[in-house]
């Protein structure tokens, strides 16, 4: 093979070797690159998608208790209900302590920290601030349902499925919290002759 021959072999070979290593190493981008600022990979086994979902769960958790957290301040100010000011003191209390968790977790995982709620958590917020008295105890209270909801389905996938040790034992501990926060919340909301929404 003359030497213009080997060169563009030479150059054919690097050419296949780049091409693979780039489909193999760009799957996992750093997760500062990954869309939306999600936490990226956590855990020490699964697949990938499933490691990469644990990071998912602990941020959008997290969002939620922010959110949960502001709207039961509110209530505090705005309700005229009882109940609804000793459900919403409960709510930030057990979600002030479950943020804490989380806190720990996400620092040991390298998680970076939400920097608040989501756009619909400010959007129910600005909804409420609107209201007082009756009005806003029955919208705070089917929020607190319709979320607990959510929250319980989300937990109970990721106790059941996650790929890390850590975070999959914090949700199935969160569960029955939340399972508890739900029956409350539905007792509360039976008060004010609402029917629940499913």
């Amino acid at each position: 093979m003359g030497r213009t021959g080997r060169f563009w072999f030479a150059v054919a070979a690097i050419t296949i070797v780049t091409v693979g290593c780039s489909k193999t190493e760009g799957t996992k981008p750093p997760s500062s690159e990954r869309p939306g600022g999600r936490p990226g990979a956590v855990g020490t086994g699964g697949a990938g998608a499933n490691v990469k979902s644990d990071g998912d769960f602990v941020r959008d958790i997290v969002i939620k208790n922010m959110a949960e957290i502001e709207l039961s301040r509110m209530a505090l100010n705005r309700a005229s209900s009882v109940d609804i000011k000793s459900f919403a003191q409960r709510m930030i209390d057990d979600h002030r302590k479950s943020g804490d968790e989380l806190k720990a977790i996400a620092g040991r995982k390298s998680l970076t920290w939400p920097a608040g709620p989501s756009a619909d958590g400010k959007a129910l917020k600005d909804k409420l601030s609107k209201l007082n008295g009756a009005a806003f105890d029955r919208a705070y209270i089917d929020a607190m349902v319709s979320g607990h909801r959510e929250v319980l389905e989300v937990m109970k996938t990721e106790a059941q499925s996650g790929a890390d040790a850590e975070v999959k034992a914090f949700a199935a501990k969160a569960t029955s919290t939340v399972q508890a926060h739900l029956t409350h919340a539905l007792e509360v909301q039976a008060k004010f002759g609402k029917t629940a929404t499913h």
